[in-house]
């Protein structure tokens, strides 16, 4: 009778759990990509339905520097005011 795990019986069962833990990590991060990139377009479209006075200035900034005035500055026209300022910057 045999009392443990033979060496070779352990090694494949670790390679076996090593290649699952691989394999769910690409899954998680698959599914990660996926919700992030839904939750950016989300965002997307809100900010673009509820700033319609900043279209033609935000498209000319980076998403960064949209995000920073409009997470900072609920004034919509004070907004306008440092968009407008960031772009003559950028130019």
């Amino acid at each position: 009778m045999d009392k443990g795990i033979s060496i070779n019986n352990y090694n494949a069962m670790l390679r076996e759990i090593i290649a699952d833990v691989k394999m769910t990590r690409v899954v998680v991060a698959n599914r990660l990509c996926t919700s992030l990139t839904q939750l950016y377009w989300n965002i997307g479209r809100r900010l673009a339905s509820e700033n319609q006075i900043l279209p033609h200035v935000v498209a000319e900034l980076p998403w960064g520097h949209n995000r920073l005035i409009l997470s900072k500055i609920k004034d919509r026209e004070e907004a306008l005011y440092y968009a407008e300022a960031a772009v003559k910057l950028e130019n």
